[in-house]
């Protein structure tokens, strides 16, 4: 008895020190850092098609800035931002025409935020990587390659087939590459009033708040030592992760109303490249989490891509495949972000050149 004392007040005493060198040198790095959400300016406009059909876009002929609280891989201007470019179309990149020179290889892209390039530069997104690359294989043989980025934050896959029906399909593209991303099974971000053309957000739950945010501790003098910090901010993002395995599994399951309408709406889209006799691609977009083989949502890739068989389909490219085995959080925007960055758009744009035909 009289050993085991001085043992346990010396292990004691070697836990606290332990502790006390974790919060010194916790503090001297300045971790744990918990970021702020990125401004939210001004993003979207109502328009209308043709045949008086209203839909929403990117504000038209301006430029969209985010700031981001830091820029962790120094990838963001002085005042840490990224710089969105749209045309007067409200999509994003150069002024898109609807008649199509000689030997011209046009592609549209459709999808969300993943497509449109959110938190990433006006040419780092995969659409214009991809036709930079194309330049210069096409080059040879005189042709030029124009890519019109249709992507739309917060769309889902029937507003992206009302895009295609209504305005894509009179642009005349060679083919079209559909970025699907998993929550495209959701239902609209946006609603438009018919009459006033006002946009109205839908709620977003709190479990996509924590996952986009970085929640900082309660206060209190028990969350202040940062080594509670730490420990807090691991298990309380492991408790939204898991969260996000429930929640889309229950998204994608066969009874889920989102589901069904997603399904239907991709076989339209098919049905719609098939009549007009233009190729169509997709472009599985994973969650950022757990790229390897114990990612979460394989089930779900499967499950889509089953339903992406159809005619006017010609190849789906599945993006786990490419990023499988890569660190997720080195491929997040900002680790309040994590929309693909410009690294994840550069691999699928290459995946793309490297397969695509040239006519």
């Amino acid at each position: 008895m009289s050993r085991t004392k001085p043992t346990l007040v010396r292990l004691g005493i070697g836990v606290a020190l332990s502790i006390l060198l974790s919060e010194v040198v916790l503090r001297l790095l300045g971790f744990p850092r918990f970021y702020r959400l990125h401004t939210f300016p001004p993003q979207f406009a109502s328009f209308e098609t043709g045949d008086g059909a209203s839909f929403y876009a990117s504000l038209p002929s301006t430029k969209i800035v985010f700031e981001y609280d830091g820029n962790p891989r120094h990838y963001f201007g002085a005042k840490n931002e990224v710089v969105h470019s749209t045309n007067s179309w409200g999509f994003r990149g150069e002024e898109f025409k609807t008649e199509k020179a000689p030997k011209t290889f046009r592609i549209a892209f459709l999808g969300d935020s993943c497509t449109f390039g959110e938190g990433v530069k006006d040419g780092d997104t995969f659409a214009e990587q991809t036709a930079a690359l194309l330049r210069k294989k096409l080059a040879p043989e005189g042709v030029s390659v124009e890519s019109y980025n249709f992507g739309v934050g917060g769309y889902n896959t029937e507003q992206e087939v009302f895009l295609l029906r209504n305005i894509v399909v009179k642009t005349d593209p060679d083919i079209i590459i559909l970025g699907y991303s998993l929550n495209d099974a959701e239902p609209a971000l946006f609603t438009m009033d018919a009459d006033t053309g006002e946009l109205t957000r839908r709620p977003s739950s709190e479990l996509f708040d924590d996952w986009r945010g970085d929640p900082r501790p309660p206060d209190g003098l028990l969350f202040k030592p940062r080594v509670v910090q730490l420990f807090w901010q691991v298990f309380s993002k492991r408790s939204v992760t898991g969260q996000l395995e429930k929640y889309y599994t229950s998204q994608y399951r066969e009874d889920s109303p989102d589901w069904q309408a997603t399904k239907k709406a991709l076989g339209e889209f098919g049905d719609i490249c098939e009549q007009r006799g233009i190729p169509c691609w997709v472009v599985i977009f994973p969650l950022l989490y757990h790229l390897d083989d114990t990612y979460p949502f394989a089930a779900i890739h499967g499950l889509v891509k089953k339903t992406l068989v159809h005619p006017g389909v010609s190849q789906v490219i599945d993006g786990l495949d490419l990023l499988k085995g890569k660190k997720d959080t080195t491929l997040w925007v900002h680790p309040t972000d994590q929309h693909p960055n410009e690294a994840v758009h550069h691999i699928v744009a290459e995946a793309l050149a490297q397969r695509l035909p040239a006519r």
